[in-house]
């Protein structure tokens, strides 16, 4: 694998040495993961109010690059959705390493770390709307359902400007779920919705879901996530039986979102004057 060369480097030196070049700090990296040593790393994020974030973390240097573990629920897991981020870490020689830019992924490397814990399906679609039909159309839930079979009975929305609350039942492979009321939030490119915060299914799992949508000359790529963790008793009955099938189950439901939108809009276009 090509080693990534960083954008641009500053020099911290004080005493009028040349900046290391970047070869010499991926050896110490690999140097370092190699003898199984226990080196310090701190995170840096991005508070949703713009805030600094810093947390040390548990990280590796694998293929050139960084990957950072973490639980699900902690804040610098979420903050780094925000997609930037700065690394610091303290490797052999008495050096320390420092970087800045972007994530490249958050939920895909924490399916790795915690595939036992985690169930995770992702795929991704470009469609013929822009990304507020989208978001209308996965928030009619009724209509929805017909590209999520997860869906089960619909009930009341609740929504006030770009938050609210929606309350549905799941299906499990054509059986009925547990039904729960879902939070969710909404900006211009990303729609995400929540644990359950009330109803029988907050005792079953938490629950994320996402879709993020970027307009292209082509259309809008709208990337959908589910992330599933089954509570205690429930990990160890529902995990075996449904892992494969929720984590594939996200790209046929993305086959039928396409053809739906694209049937609507389609329809709308052949609509007289």
């Amino acid at each position: 694998m090509t080693t990534p060369e960083p954008v641009n480097t500053v020099n911290l030196d004080q005493y009028g040495d040349e900046a290391l070049p970047w070869s010499a700090v991926v050896e110490r990296l690999e140097s370092g993961t190699t003898s199984g040593q226990d080196i310090f790393t701190v995170l840096g994020t991005v508070m949703p109010d713009g805030g600094p974030h810093a947390a040390p973390v548990g990280a590796t240097w694998i293929d050139s690059a960084w990957y950072v573990v973490s639980a699900f629920q902690c804040r610098k897991l979420r903050f780094a959705r925000h997609m930037t981020a700065s690394l610091r870490r303290r490797v052999p020689h008495r050096l320390s390493a420092a970087a800045q830019g972007r994530i490249d992924r958050v939920l895909p490397l924490y399916v790795h770390v915690y595939a036992l814990v985690m169930i995770v399906g992702e795929a991704t679609t470009t469609v013929s709307v822009p990304p507020s039909e989208v978001f209308d159309f996965v928030l009619d839930l009724n209509r929805y359902r017909q590209a999520d079979h997860k869906i089960g009975r619909v009930g009341a929305m609740h929504r006030t400007g770009d938050t609210g609350t929606v309350r549905f039942s799941g299906r499990i492979r054509g059986l009925p779920g547990p039904a729960g009321t879902y939070p969710f939030k909404l900006s211009a490119s990303r729609l995400q919705f929540g644990s359950p915060v009330a109803g029988a299914a907050r005792w079953f799992l938490n629950f994320e879901g996402t879709f993020d949508c970027q307009e292209t000359e082509n259309g809008t790529v709208v990337t959908h996530r589910e992330v599933f963790e089954f509570k205690r008793p429930w990990r160890w009955l529902a995990e075996p039986v449904l892992r494969r099938w929720l984590e594939t189950d996200t790209g046929a439901e993305m086959v039928r979102f396409k053809d739906l939108l694209d049937a609507d809009r389609n329809s709308s276009n052949a609509a007289p004057a």
